[in-house]
Parts: C-alpha cells; structure tokens; sequence
C-alpha cells in the first residue's frame, strides 16, 4: 500500500503542474488587465482635468472591469478546483463519494484530450484506476 502512495502523490505532483501553469497564466493576465484598468483610470482623470469628453474611456472602462472581474472569478474556480482535486488524490480513502466523482470525471476528461500510448495517457489512466477502486 505505500508504494502506491508514494507512486501517486508523484503522479499528482506530475499532473498538477500543468493546472499551476494554467493558474500562473491567469494571474499574469489579470496583473496585466489591472494595469490597463489604472492606466485607463489615470487618462479618465486627465480628460476630466482638461474638461475633454470621457465618455469613450469610461465605456472602455467598464469593459476592462468586466473582462478583470471575469479572470478574477475563473482563478478562484481554478485555484479551488486544484485543491480539491490534489485533495482527493492524496487521501484516497478518506474522500467522499461526491469528491470522487468530481475527480473521476475530471480525470475522464483529461484522458480525452490526451493522446493514447502516451506517457501521460498512462499516468492518468492509473490515477483514473485509484480512484475507481
């Protein structure tokens, strides 16, 4: 029973860092929307100092608070999806009926998009096969 323990925390370590890579890059893209949003407040500010029309930027603003506002809520999905599914591969046992379900399915979809006789293929077939015992 240990070996496969310890077989299975690497492979979730292993898989995990393709989901971390998708967080990172999501956190890269609202840092760098929150800096189009600051920018764009700092211009709106200039035009009401200079008593130009603002109302092209404020609509443009608005856009980019929506777009921010929308990354923001699919990092936390993301980063919570993580979690919960390390979670579940690490503590097999104790895990619930409605967790592994969420983690079998997860894993199913993985292995659709994965090309079979790969490596990868393989690793999420046996992770898929933990989780069903």
């Amino acid at each position: 029973m240990a070996k496969n323990t310890t077989t299975l925390s690497y492979r979730v370590t292993f898989e995990g860092k393709q989901a971390k890579d998708f967080a990172l890059d999501l956190k890269k893209q609202m840092e760098s929307l929150g800096a189009s949003v600051a920018s764009t407040r700092k211009e709106i500010a200039e035009l009401e100092k200079a008593g130009k029309d603002t109302s092209l930027k404020k609509l443009e603003l608005s856009g980019l608070e929506a777009d921010l506002k929308t990354l923001r809520q699919q990092y936390k999905k993301t980063v919570t999806e993580i979690k919960g599914y390390n979670n579940v591969l690490k503590n097999l046992t104790g895990a619930t009926y409605n967790d592994l379900s969420k983690t079998s399915t997860a894993l199913t979809n993985a292995l659709k998009r994965a090309e079979p006789g790969t490596k990868k293929y393989k690793e999420l077939l046996n992770q898929m096969l933990r989780v069903r015992e």
